[in-house]
Formats: C-alpha cells, structure tokens, sequence
C-alpha cells in the first residue's frame, strides 16, 4: 500500500526532527567537555538542531525545503510562503549561529579556527535550541511519541 502524501510529510519532519535530535546530543556532549578549543564545534551542532528544525517547519508548511542552510535565510523564505509564520520568531533567537554552520568548520585565510561562544552562552543556546525542538515535536508529531530531546543541563 502506498503512502499518502501526508504519512510521507510525516516521516519526513520525523526524520528532520530526529536529526535535530542528534545534534542537540552532540552540542550537549561537547559543551560538557568545557574544552574551549571544542566550542565552535558544539555551536555548529546547535546551529545544525536549528536548521534542521527549521526544515521541518518548511514540509509542515507546504513550503519547498533546500539546501540553504543559513538560518537568516531560511527565516526570510518561510516568512515569504507564510507572511505570519509564528516559527519565524522562535527562529530568530539562534540566527547569530549562522556564523558557526562553516566557521567552526574551516579554518580562515589566515589559517585559525573561529573561537566558540562563552560557556555560560552556549549552555543558554543549547536550551533555547532544546525548547525549540521539544516545541516542534510538540506540534508537528503530537500524535507520535517523541521522547525527550536531550538530558536537562546542569
């Protein structure tokens, strides 16, 4: 029996929603190392957590997804197919780690790595981007059971 097109939506944000999942883990498992040199890295994850967050909201909204993933422009394309997209607001608080998504990844033309937030900062970033996916599980797989996204931090 074939799917319908809203059981694939479904196993679509699931998956976006599980990857996201993933990356919450990591940001949480790194950030509890406190290794300064692993910073950037556990920005990157929560970075990713959002991206792919919002991905999810783009298939619950009708709304193309691609391979962008800055989360700035990503905001201004659901905000152009939904005017009053209220996720673009949850958005917002995690686009400054748009800089993470390839600075903690490559090094810059004078060969350095980008020096990662504060731990105070990212351990409030990992919290923001874990509301956030527990607000999309929330709403987008209510009638699935998703289990906690990540362990309460210290």
């Amino acid at each position: 029996m074939a799917l319908s097109d809203a059981d694939i939506r479904a196993k679509q944000i699931a998956g976006y929603l599980g990857a996201a999942a993933r990356d919450l883990k990591a940001a949480e498992l790194i950030a509890d190392s406190r290794d300064p040199d692993l910073a950037s890295t556990a920005a990157n994850h929560v970075q990713q957590c959002a991206e792919k967050v919002a991905k999810a909201v783009f298939i619950a909204r009708g709304v193309t997804v691609t391979k962008e993933h800055r989360l700035v422009i990503n905001i201004e394309t659901l905000l152009k197919a939904v005017p009053d997209e209220p996720w673009a607001e949850k958005l917002k608080p995690l686009a400054p780690y748009d800089d993470y998504a390839t600075t903690s990844r490559y090094p810059s033309t004078m060969g350095k790595l980008s020096a990662g937030p504060a731990p105070d900062e990212l351990d409030d970033d990992i919290e923001k981007v874990r509301r956030l996916l527990t607000a999309a599980r929330t709403e987008f797989m209510a009638d699935r059971e998703p289990g906690p996204p990540g362990r309460k931090r210290p």
